[in-house]
């Protein structure tokens, strides 16, 4: 029988298994999509903390004329991003302290970010917008964070 003939299509009202409607209380039961969420939204922070790095690091010293980054403040950017990619790594790889960590950086980052972000709007627009993503960044990772915990300790 030939696969297009009239005859093997569904009915009209027929609802595909895909088009099933879901309850917004439902997504977070999903365990391996909130797991994907986590992954990613770790992984923007992680790329983003490497993006910054030039703008935290700047070895040609301000625009006002100030000296050039310390060495003792390379090295705590430098130290600050080890940690920051461990913890992440260490989550990833399913340790529940690591998730723990990584949920305690995620608000702390972003409680002590978003409102100085006008502020520094102020200043420069350009740093307020880096700021911004980052601070959106944490604050995703920080939810799918949290609904994963949660899932997972139910």
């Amino acid at each position: 029988m030939n696969p297009l003939t009239p005859d093997d299509d569904r009915p009209i009202g027929h609802v595909g298994t895909f088009a099933r409607k879901r309850a917004l209380f439902d997504l977070p039961l999903d365990a391996r999509r909130l797991g994907r969420c986590v992954a990613v939204s770790a992984c923007f922070v992680v790329a983003w903390s490497l993006i910054e790095v030039p703008w935290e690091i700047d070895l040609t010293g301000s625009a006002a004329g100030a000296a050039m980054t310390s060495g003792e403040e390379i090295a705590a950017v430098l130290v600050s991003k080890t940690l920051l990619f461990v913890t992440v790594g260490l989550a990833l790889t399913g340790r529940r302290a690591a998730k723990y960590v990584l949920l305690f950086i995620c608000l702390m980052s972003v409680l002590a970010m978003a409102p100085e972000i006008p502020v520094e709007y102020g200043h420069s627009p350009w740093l307020a917008m880096l700021s911004g993503v980052e601070c959106i960044g944490k604050l995703a990772t920080f939810a799918f964070l949290a609904l994963d915990l949660r899932l997972k300790r139910d």
